[in-house]
């Protein structure tokens, strides 16, 4: 039987419809890797399943889908900048709305909206049925999202389900997601799941009353106490957002290079790519307000150790509604370590029976 070839041409794809066969041959890779991301994401929707053992694997879950990436159309990545796509249960297929509808999907997510100057982030997807869609508004792009299509079906999910442990030729993997590898080894997409919760907290999902939307909770599972997440809703709260400037690579080079690449809090010099950028005071308590002229102020160069270490201590001092986040030691340790020189400097003066002046002078020397 002939099929006739349909080409259509978009601000970011190609695409080509044979029968059943659609190609989509993007512009630029990074478009591409993005498209393959949200595939993935509505796939955790749909299709990928958590088995006893929580490895995501194919199988029937939610009638829902994220707009641009329905069910219907099962895409492998053929090259850096292509994708072939199977159409499946559809006896008439309208490329030219297709092509429309993931245009617009793709400029929510590529394309952002610009809160600070020169920094888009906020992101725009949808969610629904392929009727009825609700729109989400999000400040980062990647894990957050997956995240929200764990726990949209409002069950409790053990950390390692927002983990996503999944047999490598199904999951993302890096930017080649989805390339059909033949291992059945299973890979871990993605990693600490408190912090996920935090950022989809961040996102408008409260975990306080009077709007609370999401719990962390603890449960037995197989004889072990595990965390657990589960979402009250899947409406987004936007009252609730905390937020969160995305930090670009440009802020984080300046910000370690202007700390001399030292954690403030244990004062050990690192290589780059072992700090991180900290929130002096966490976005859960003080929206960020990041801006090219400050965020050197608001910002601080942590070890991943430290940083970790202080994220779980702010979620406990968070709970002290009258905390002073200005005058905390894991806010501003630096006032704090000078202090403690001063202290020393004292007693050892005292000890000594010489004048803290001249304690000072011979420092100074």
């Amino acid at each position: 039987m002939h099929h006739k070839t349909t080409l259509m041409d978009s601000k970011y794809f190609t695409a080509t419809l044979k029968g059943n066969k659609i190609n989509t041959t993007f512009k630029k890779q990074t478009t591409a890797s993005t498209f393959g991301r949200m595939d993935f994401y509505s796939r955790i929707l749909h299709s990928l399943v958590p088995d006893k053992n929580r490895v995501w694997r194919k199988g029937d879950r939610l009638q829902v889908e994220i707009k641009g990436w329905p069910k219907n159309i099962v895409w492998a990545r053929t090259s850096q900048i292509a994708f072939d796509g199977t159409i499946t249960n559809v006896k008439i297929f309208n490329l030219e709305e297709y092509v429309l509808t993931l245009s617009e999907a793709l400029e929510g997510i590529i394309e952002g909206e610009s809160l600070v100057k020169g920094i888009k982030n906020i992101y725009r997807f949808s969610i629904g049925d392929g009727e009825a869609w609700a729109e989400y508004r999000f400040h980062s792009k990647a894990r957050t999202i997956a995240a929200l299509c764990v726990l949209y079906d409002l069950e409790p999910h053990p950390r390692n389900d927002l983990e996503l442990n999944i047999e490598k030729r199904l999951g993302l993997q890096a930017a080649e997601w989805p390339v059909d590898y033949k291992s059945t080894m299973e890979v871990r997409t993605y990693g600490d799941p408190s912090k996920t919760a935090d950022e989809l907290r961040n996102e408008g999902w409260s975990r306080s009353a009077p709007n609370m939307a999401m719990e962390v909770f603890r449960q037995s599972i197989g004889g072990q106490q595990q965390q657990m997440y589960k979402l009250l809703q899947r409406e987004q709260t936007v009252a609730s957002q905390m937020m969160r400037t995305n930090i670009p690579s440009k802020w984080k080079h300046e910000l370690y290079k202007s700390q001399d690449y030292t954690c403030r809090i244990c004062n050990i010099k690192y290589s780059e790519e072992l700090l991180e950028p900290d929130h002096r005071i966490p976005v859960i308590v003080r929206p960020d307000g990041l801006t090219d002229d400050n965020f050197k102020e608001k910002l601080m160069t942590l070890c991943r150790f430290c940083n970790q270490q202080k994220r779980e201590t702010c979620k406990i001092l968070v709970k002290q509604k009258d905390y002073d986040w200005d005058n905390s030691p894991w806010c501003y340790p630096e006032k704090f370590a000078l202090d403690k020189i001063k202290y020393e400097i004292r007693t050892y003066s005292k000890n000594h029976n010489v004048k803290f002046d001249e304690v000072l002078n011979l420092l100074k020397k």
